[in-house]
C-alpha cells in the first residue's frame, strides 16, 4: 500500500481495492466496501445501521441526522457493492 499523509485524498485503483477487501478480516469487509463503492464518510458509516441497507431495492438510506449535510440521501448500491455485502 501507498504511504499517504494525513489528510490526503485518495483514490484506490480497482486492483488496490480487491486487494484490500481480499485480505481485510471478514467483519471489516461491508465497512470498506460501502466506504469503496458508495462513498459514503467514515462518520456517517459508523452511524449506520443494517435496517438502512436494503440489498432488495439496491440502495442505502442515510437518515438526515446521520448525514454531514444534514440532508437525508438515498444511495444506489451498485452490482459489485452488492456482490461484495453478500459474501
Amino acid at each position: 500500500m501507498p504511504d499517504f499523509a494525513e489528510g490526503e485524498i485518495h483514490i484506490f485503483t480497482p486492483l488496490e481495492m480487491h486487494e484490500a477487501l481480499t485480505v481485510a478480516w471478514p467483519g471489516l469487509v461491508p465497512w470498506l466496501a460501502i466506504a469503496g463503492f458508495a462513498g459514503l464518510r467514515s462518520a456517517e458509516l459508523a452511524r449506520l445501521d443494517w435496517s438502512e441497507v436494503n440489498l432488495e431495492e439496491q440502495h442505502i438510506t442515510v437518515a438526515a441526522d446521520k448525514a454531514k449535510t444534514g440532508a437525508r440521501r438515498v444511495v444506489p448500491i451498485s452490482d459489485n457493492l452488492s456482490g461484495w455485502l453478500q459474501r
